[in-house]
């Protein structure tokens, strides 16, 4: 049997106590300087993918179709593994 945290009780004590230790500043009280954005809005920058992210692409299929193919140990290479080496590839700006 496994027991674990579902909720909170007396949570308006709880935020006091932790308000006594915690130092707490929002960013209407700091007040950084935030650089504006052109456009005011978040762009989306696409660039070429490199030689190297191409042949990894390649390597990339090759592995999701033996693991979908039952092709391989599932202890060597999984999904789970696939996915997140994937996604590390996939924000790499080499």
């Amino acid at each position: 049997m496994k027991s674990r945290f579902t909720k909170f009780h007396n949570l308006p004590e709880l935020m006091s106590m932790f308000r006594l230790v915690a130092d707490i500043q929002t960013a209407d009280m700091l007040k950084f300087p935030v650089p504006r954005l052109e456009g005011d809005k978040a762009s989306v920058v696409v660039s070429d993918s490199s030689p190297y992210q191409e042949q990894m692409m390649d390597e990339f299929v090759e592995r999701a179709e033996k693991i979908r193919n039952n092709k391989v140990d599932t202890k060597e290479d999984n999904m789970l593994k696939f996915t997140h080496e994937a996604k590390l590839m996939s924000i790499d700006h080499v």
